[in-house]
């Protein structure tokens, strides 16, 4: 079905500005709504001009694990999300829109984070027309502060001289690139699927995925003592008819290409 708009919420974010970008390729009308553009979807959701319209609910209060594991955040984590689900699933529910909620393997995690998605996971469940993807650990070029990702952490100390690990190395992700984010986002739409599971499938230790970036980039790799924390959720509802195209060392290559452009 072709929608006559396409609103992406916290389109300005790291998934979201991958997403817009990709529907706007597609010759798509995209709206953005972000609290980086001016547009603060906690007090109040956006305007609608258009009923045949898509809705991507991508806007959270997110970031790395340095963020999210970090405690003087998470109240205001809880706040947030809590008030973006508030004001975002009753306008998508009364306006009847269909609409993509982005949720997590960490949904159901004891922080705020987890917490807050769990209840976005369920609250899109009951909310009509609502379908939920949830990712693993999505990288891809972002810019450097608390709440960047892992990967994009390392590359970025790896340029400025060696690839530095504030842990072993031995905690394991499930590694998503953008790109394929961004296309499982868009294949689960077509097809339907209620709620899918979209990842790598693989279980790769940190400290692989260090050695990778210091060897692309030929520079040192360093390596803290301590044990980094790990979330070991497998994928039970896989999206069906989809597989990523990225390797992880192909997201890699393709992260440092963006940045030499």
């Amino acid at each position: 079905m072709d929608f006559d708009t396409e609103i992406v919420l916290g389109g300005e974010g790291f998934i979201g500005k991958y997403l817009a970008g990709e529907l706007r390729s597609q010759g798509a009308h995209v709206l953005v709504y972000d609290l980086k553009n001016g547009y603060d979807l906690r007090l109040s959701p956006p305007p609608l001009n258009h009923r045949n319209s898509y809705v991507w609910f991508l806007a959270w209060d997110v970031g790395g694990a340095q963020y999210l594991m970090n405690e003087q955040n998470q109240i205001n984590i809880l706040r947030n999300n809590l008030l973006l689900c508030q004001t975002v699933f009753p306008w998508i529910a009364e306006h009847d829109l269909p609409s993509t909620f982005v949720g997590t393997q960490m949904a159901g995690y004891p922080n705020a984070y987890g917490i807050t998605k769990l209840v976005g996971e369920y609250w899109a469940k009951l909310t009509p027309r609502c379908i939920v993807s949830r990712f693993w650990n999505v990288y891809g070029l972002e810019d450097s502060s608390e709440r960047s990702h892992v990967v994009t952490d390392l590359v970025r100390s790896g340029l400025d001289g060696h690839v530095s690990c504030l842990t072993s190395g031995s905690e394991r992700r499930q590694f998503l690139y953008v790109k394929d984010c961004v296309d499982g986002l868009l294949h689960q739409r077509k097809i339907g699927q209620g709620i899918a599971d979209i990842s790598s499938g693989v279980w790769t230790p940190i400290r692989q995925v260090v050695e990778t970036i210091a060897r692309e980039i030929r520079t040192p790799a360093q390596f803290g003592d301590e044990c980094g924390y790990e979330s070991i959720v497998e994928p039970t509802m896989p999206l069906a008819g989809w597989s990523p195209r990225y390797s992880l060392i192909d997201g890699i290559r393709d992260m440092l290409k963006e940045i030499d452009k």
